[in-house]
């Protein structure tokens, strides 16, 4: 079936599509000055797409701009319906490195349209037309972003298929001078996985092709299905143009270029650039996301942005304003660690997790203006960092997929039985692997800080009694580890950030029911997996932030009410367990980050008559006026209102709370308005959230261009 045969069946299917399709294509441009859906005032038409335009808009109301797109007036069925998954798309993805849409629907004579966050700033494509090519460390900090943005949407089954320069938007920061953050947009022709079979079939037939020339994966230029590595291999085409200057393959026109994706081997980054030195890990991760064939790439998204970080991580520490010392110092090293150790590998990977689950919010910097390129002693350096930095070895793949090397020993020489003997009637010994440290352990007696924890390596020596662990990331790459504390040994249990595959860790819980403390944030647990939890009948602080549990099965816990610390943040439909806890006496601490809180939600909250602690953080509902709902917290010592929707305005209900502690974000409360808060609360400690870019613009400073 052609595409016009596909699109005419479609058209006969849904008549009514066609009384839509005929208002559509009788549309003029809209004029500045219309007033759309009662609430938004068109300002201007800032461009026009493949299938869309995007105006500038302004609620008539709030005030706040946005940017809406349009249906363009010609568009065919197809398109129409294309429309609606980029809707459809957009709508279920929330990260800070993707555009956030606020509305979508129909306009009353059947326009399809969405409303997203209006983003200033510029292209990756804008500025890579005037600088020519970019820095490594400033195409690392772009490009780690993307990656983060990629490992979310794939994660909730959204494939770009049009990642490309021109889709990454720099973001300006308010100085004007500096890029503060990246934002990928316009899904376009993102492909729903798993979602509406009839458009998947009807929208991506083979021959049907999708996507830029110069950024389109072998496979993808062949119109057969793709799958999110083809998202990798764009990424890839997009980090070269970023370094060299230049598309990895081009030909004299468009069939020519997806011909040589699938023949034709991309110069080097070296050779690309005219004899520019990288290191061997950058030259060897773009070969490896232009690889032809997708089993030879990363395998997501995740794993590849790891490896990004390892390796900004590596440059950093390495380089300092002080050229010939770095020189001198890497020269006396006989054994330069590699950038992608076991450690390395997973430490990226949680780093990785923290942005992708929202942890952090992504933000950047530096010079958009072109630098003095006389760094000589610092292109010594780069040179000799190059010398000293290999690609992921071969060896190591196994750590890529998250799994232990096949034949590998996964209690790593510690035998079948438990970590721990009883060597007195007082003491205990433990007998941890010897290559690594698996985490940190203490005892749980006494008083307890961080000095308290040794490393869970070798033979350590305790005295007996219940013990508080923190896993690391070496321990999630042997999660049968876990099994080895015996039975309602420990007390006090971290396992954070989970990279790999947490199921056989939760699975080990279930031996651990004299649990008083359990800190699951950012590793994600299903609701099936959290029934482990049922049966810890002392468990008195929870946290499980962006977890991924949801509401529902955190309300059948059978202590729930018994918390005294419990952290859902990032969970949706808060609500259901703010309604089980109503009441609640023992709740003293209580984290409700990015979980769209509104003003009834505080009500609720406000009813726990000795909650002390109370984190409302990435709440843009609560405001000044629902902020007043707390009063009635008598006890309330700590309040975070970190990027919410509060003014300085609000400095008068807060005079009102027993506060000790408050924290503010540096956008509601600039130095000026801070300090008329902190004069206003004398007896609170206010502590400002300030944003990192001056940080980055310093260290950009220091390196300037001379990669």
């Amino acid at each position: 079936m052609t595409n016009s045969q596909a699109g005419a069946k479609e058209h006969t299917k849904t008549s009514d599509l066609k009384d839509i399709q005929t208002s559509i294509h009788s549309r003029r441009s809209i004029e500045p000055g219309a007033i759309l859906l009662e609430r938004y005032e068109v300002i201007k038409l800032l461009g026009k797409g493949g299938m869309g335009s995007v105006y500038h808009v302004q609620h008539v109301h709030l005030k706040s701009n946005y940017a809406l797109k349009l249906l363009d007036s010609q568009s065919s069925d197809s398109n129409w319906r294309r429309f609606e998954n980029e809707a459809r798309a957009a709508n279920r993805l929330d990260h800070p490195n993707l555009i956030k849409v606020h509305d979508s629907g129909l306009l009353p004579d059947g326009q399809p349209f969405f409303v997203m966050e209006l983003v200033p700033g510029i292209t990756l494509c804008d500025l890579l037309k005037k600088k020519g090519r970019l820095p490594i460390l400033s195409a690392l900090n772009i490009f780690i972003q993307v990656g983060f943005a990629l490992a979310y949407a794939h994660d909730n089954g959204v494939i770009h298929r049009d990642l490309k320069p021109s889709n990454i938007m720099l973001v300006e920061s308010s100085s004007g001078s500096l890029f503060s953050s990246v934002k990928v947009v316009d899904l376009g022709i993102a492909k729903l996985t798993g979602v509406d079979e009839f458009n998947q079939q009807t929208l991506t037939k083979t021959g049907e092709i999708f996507g830029s020339p110069l950024y389109m994966s072998p496979e993808q230029c062949l119109g057969i299905p793709v799958d999110q590595r083809a998202d990798l291999y764009s990424f890839g085409c997009a980090l070269y143009e970023t370094l060299t200057g230049a598309p990895p393959v081009m030909g004299d026109s468009a069939l020519s270029t997806m011909m040589k994706h699938q023949t034709e081997k991309p110069l080097s980054l070296r050779e690309a650039s005219l004899g520019t030195i990288f290191p061997n890990a950058i030259e060897q991760l773009v070969a490896k996301l232009l690889e032809k064939d997708p089993n030879n790439r990363f395998p997501n998204a995740q794993f590849l942005t790891a490896a990004l970080v390892n390796i900004q991580q590596e440059l950093q520490e390495k380089r300092n304003d002080d050229a010939p010392v770095i020189v001198q110092t890497m020269l006396n090293e006989k054994n330069v660690s590699t950038i992608f150790s076991t450690r390395n590998i997973i430490a990226a990977l949680l780093a990785l997790l923290a942005y992708w689950m929202g942890f952090l919010t992504g933000h950047f910097s530096f010079q958009e203006s072109a630098k003095n390129d006389s760094h000589a002693q610092t292109k010594e350096a780069a040179k000799i960092l190059s010398d000293g930095m290999r690609a992921v070895p071969r060896e190591t793949d196994h750590l890529l997929e998250g799994k232990v090397k096949s034949g590998e020993d996964p209690y790593l020489g510690t035998g079948n039985g438990p970590f721990s003997k009883r060597v007195s009637n007082s003491e205990v010994e433990f007998t941890f692997p010897t290559a690594f440290a698996i985490g940190k352990i203490a005892p749980a007696k006494g008083f307890v800080n961080e000095r308290s924890y040794l490393p869970a390596r070798g033979k350590l020596r305790f005295p007996a009694g219940p013990f508080m662990f923190k896993a690391n990331t070496e321990l999630y790459m042997y999660p049968n580890l876990m099994e080895k504390f015996r039975p309602n040994e420990l007390s006090d249990l971290t396992l954070k950030q989970c990279a790999g595959d947490s199921a056989i860790l939760l699975s080990k819980l279930d031996q651990q029911k004299n649990l008083v403390s359990l800190d699951l944030a950012g590793t994600p647990v299903s609701d099936r997996q959290f029934e482990s939890l049922k049966n810890m009948s002392k468990l008195e602080n929870l946290w499980l932030t962006s977890a991924g549990t949801s509401a529902s099965a955190i309300i059948k816990l059978p202590r729930l009410r018994h918390l005294r610390t419990l952290d859902i943040s990032e969970t949706r439909n808060a609500r259901l367990v703010l309604n089980a806890l109503r009441s609640s006496n023992s709740l003293t601490t209580l984290r409700l980050k990015g979980c769209k809180i509104q003003a009834e939600d505080l009500r609720i909250a406000s009813g726990f008559p000795n909650l002390t602690d109370l984190d409302v953080c990435s709440n843009p509902e609560v405001n000044d006026d629902n902020l007043k709902l707390l009063l009635p917290l008598k006890k309330l010592n700590y309040l975070n209102i970190e990027r919410c929707s509060v003014t300085p305005a609000c400095a008068k209900t807060l005079k009102l709370m027993p506060l000790t502690l408050l924290m503010v974000d540096n956008k509601t409360f600039p130095k000026e308005k801070l300090e008329q808060l902190k004069a206003e609360l004398p007896k609170t400690r206010v502590v400002p959230i300030v944003n990192r870019e001056s940080d980055f613009q310093s260290l950009m400073q220091k390196i300037g261009d001379s990669e």
